[in-house]
């Protein structure tokens, strides 16, 4: 079966970091022997005397009267890449016929396609005696480590440059036994076996996360926010108004609560202009945390606002999709379960479902504005004459806390947007990391 499978990470943080997990699948590998040699240099070094099979992969040598070498090859064809962070190859384990533990090397190969005897000293660093010199590429393996399953070699610093100077190309290597890289005769078995592609579901295959030029990623802050609420003595009115107490700008409260004889209903307003896009992969909202005042938890429900207006009034208390003037609203809710039971004091992130990517995509190359009231509201459910149920959040005027999506999205070509963060990733709204503080809480 062929590993060609793709993920979209999101890594929950202000400084967010996307990128794309791609399992790639060797092509051309196989195993090269130099074989029944009497001295272990000839053997070494013997281009001619070389033998080829691809039904299995062996690295290693052995010293049975005669000395035997073995070294694998492989290709691997790469996408396009704008950055690497991390490169493993993968290899299932047939046998294990080290007497003799050894590590594993891996280099860049110029080995040919498809894969032939002549190629048995195509690899970065090869001598024509003596010890090589070539660039290792991965962090060390050793066969003690050795497992029938999948062996998962990782790639180092240079390895992972390697792949990166190879993307939307053919990447090479070859796999050696470090005694064959040292010269070093072996006085038994050291060499292990591999599955090769001609095992369905055991292909070796290359682990990369990367960043597709495909995508951009950006963090996009708020550009405008407001809570509101009403506070009366009958919870259907306190729901209900169309009207509302503006709440202010300077932190945002979501949730309900009873007390003194009333009802108090919150829920926060957020504008964001949205990069002109051709499809929206992956987006979450931020929002750090303030105050937990829930004695009684509820989920969280974020919905689209109908409103186009660039700053927000008292009067969008009432405008969210699906809102009711009475019993419970059916609008739809654009993020994943969250509860308030998850409430964290540093950023809590809403994972936008799919009607919420829709809904940003529909928005792309102007504005959105998103609602984020409490599940009891939604099902109009009272709170108890005393109970707290609600969280207050950081806000626009919260430098560096700022509200703020992170997105995944194909930008529409040409286009030369304004909103923040796009097209610099490392860029956050111009707020560096290293200038992120604790949250500013609310009295």
């Amino acid at each position: 079966m062929k590993r060609i499978l793709i993920i979209l990470l999101i890594l929950c943080s202000y400084m967010s970091v996307f990128g794309t997990d791609v399992s790639i699948q060797a092509t051309n590998e196989g195993r090269l022997r130099v074989w029944h040699e009497t001295v272990y240099t000839t053997a070494r070094d013997d281009a001619a005397n070389v033998d080829l099979v691809t039904t299995t992969l062996q690295v290693g040598q052995t010293n049975a009267a005669n000395y035997y070498l073995y070294r694998t090859f492989a290709s691997f064809v790469l996408p396009a890449m704008t950055s690497v962070s991390s490169v493993s190859l993968f290899l299932e384990g047939v046998t294990n016929s080290s007497g003799a533990d050894f590590e594993i090397y891996v280099f860049t190969s110029t080995c040919t396609d498809p894969l032939e005897t002549g190629d048995w000293g195509e690899f970065d660093g090869n001598q024509a005696s003596g010890v090589y010199n070539g660039t290792v590429l991965n962090i060390n393996w050793n066969s003690v480590s050795y497992s029938d399953g999948w062996n998962e070699i990782v790639f180092n610093t240079a390895g992972i440059a390697a792949v990166l100077a190879a993307q939307n190309t053919t990447f090479k290597i070859a796999l050696i036994s470090k005694e064959d890289y040292s010269n070093d005769p072996p006085g038994e078995d050291e060499f292990i076996v591999f599955s090769s592609s001609d095992e369905e579901d055991e292909e070796p295959y290359l682990a990369i996360t990367y960043n597709d030029p495909a995508y951009t990623n950006s963090a996009i802050t708020v550009s405008s926010n407001l809570w509101g609420s009403v506070t009366d003595a009958s919870y259907a009115t306190a729901r209900d108004t169309d009207l509302s107490e503006s709440g202010g700008t300077t932190y945002m409260a979501v949730g309900q609560r009873g007390a003194s004889s009333t009802f108090q209903v919150m829920r926060s307003f957020f504008i964001f202009a949205i990069p002109a896009a051709t499809d929206i992969s992956a987006c979450t909202f931020s929002l750090n945390g303030g105050t937990n005042e829930s004695d009684v938890e509820f989920d969280f429900m974020l919905f689209t606002a109908p409103t186009a207006l660039p700053t927000l009034a008292d009067e969008d208390y009432s405008h969210f999709s699906g809102r009711q003037t009475a019993g419970a609203h059916d609008g739809t809710n654009i993020i994943d379960g969250y509860n308030s039971a998850s409430f964290s004091g540093d950023w809590n992130v809403f994972n936008l479902n799919a009607d919420g990517l829709a809904a940003i995509l529909a928005a792309q190359g102007g504005n959105i504005a998103l609602c984020l009231i409490s599940s009891e509201d939604y099902i109009n459910s009272s709170p108890g004459a005393t109970d707290n149920e609600y969280i207050t959040f950081d806000a626009l005027d919260d430098v560096g806390l700022e509200p703020h999506l992170d997105i995944i999205y194909s930008a529409l070509t040409g286009y030369a947007g304004t909103a923040c963060g796009i097209n610099n990733p490392a860029n956050v709204c111009g707020v560096p990391k290293a200038n992120l503080a604790n949250f500013i809480g609310v009295e």
